[in-house]
């Protein structure tokens, strides 16, 4: 059908029904009646049964566009607990470190031990990391069974800090410190305690995966020097295995670094005569006094 015969169609279909809607019967409203006309005329008929199966249509047959799926709720992430540790009361020293250079520094020693996986935390300290001496914090930490997520090294840097009473306010970007247990990331840090000034020191980590140990710790050469990484990496080769027990996957890597030590740190101490901070300033003369352990 062109478009001027659909729309003579149009007109006719018009002028058919518009007479109709003018009867009594539609005006009088009575359904019957109206029906009767309708039957009466082919094109409002046809006009009628078609809405009307229309609307069957559209009631009966579901719509044929899809239900947007709903995004599944994801489970929020769970964070791993944090171990629960017990304090070991008066504990066998398993590590050691002697070096000349805090020989005269008060040594603390103490342990605690995870409630969850059997781990075990030995920290070892000496002197006070914000005064006028050499001072280290180191912590080992021989992880058992318990959950265990080594996350950035500052993090692990911050809570050694904390648990001296300290606080981080400055550190820049971590670097590489090789020693015979591996190389160390160290970045270097200033410790502040409450109102007092910051003080310049280094922290550093180490994460094995075999054996499970990891070392975290802070060193500051006190006021009148900055640590340095060599030194730093020497007095980190002084740590030794005293007593592994039946540990035998520590005292077998703590053997095979023994063969792996700096050659440029073994044997050497300051004497008794010089300083402490000479050993620790790269501008200060060479020490006077050498001590070679045989």
């Amino acid at each position: 059908m062109s478009d001027m015969a659909f729309v003579d169609w149009q007109r006719k279909a018009a002028r058919q029904i518009r007479p109709v809607f003018r009867r009594p019967a539609f005006a009088a409203g009575g359904p019957l009646p109206a029906l009767r006309v309708v039957a009466k005329h082919p094109v409002l008929f046809s006009c009628t049964l078609a809405a009307v199966l229309a609307c069957l249509v559209v009631a009966l047959v579901p719509s044929a566009v899809p239900e947007t799926p709903k995004a599944a709720s994801l489970p929020a992430p769970v964070e791993p607990k944090a171990p629960a540790w017990l304090d070991v009361i008066k504990p066998i020293e398993i590590f050691s470190l002697e070096a000349a250079n805090l020989a005269k520094s008060t040594k603390l020693y103490k342990a605690r031990r995870s409630l969850d996986g059997g781990g075990r935390q030995d920290t070892l300290a000496f002197g006070t990391l914000t005064g006028d001496e050499p001072a280290l914090r180191l912590t080992l930490y021989r992880r058992g069974s318990e959950t265990y997520v080594a996350g950035p090294v500052f993090a692990a840097i911050a809570r050694i800090a904390a648990d001296a009473g300290l606080s981080v306010t400055r550190s820049g970007l971590p670097d590489v410190m090789a020693t015979r247990f591996g190389n160390f990331q160290v970045a270097a840090v200033a410790l502040s305690a409450g109102a007092t000034p910051a003080s310049p020191c280094s922290g550093f980590r180490l994460a094995l995966d075999a054996p499970a140990l990891t070392m975290t710790g802070l060193a500051c050469g006190g006021k009148a020097a900055d640590l340095t990484r060599e030194r730093l990496g020497c007095m980190l080769e002084r740590l030794d295995l005293v007593s592994g027990g039946d540990d035998r996957a520590l005292v077998e890597f703590f053997a095979s670094t023994e063969l792996k030590r700096n050659a440029a740190c073994t044997g050497m101490r300051l004497g008794p005569d010089e300083p402490h901070a000479a050993w620790l300033d790269d501008r200060a003369a060479t020490p006077r006094k050498i001590v070679r352990h045989r």
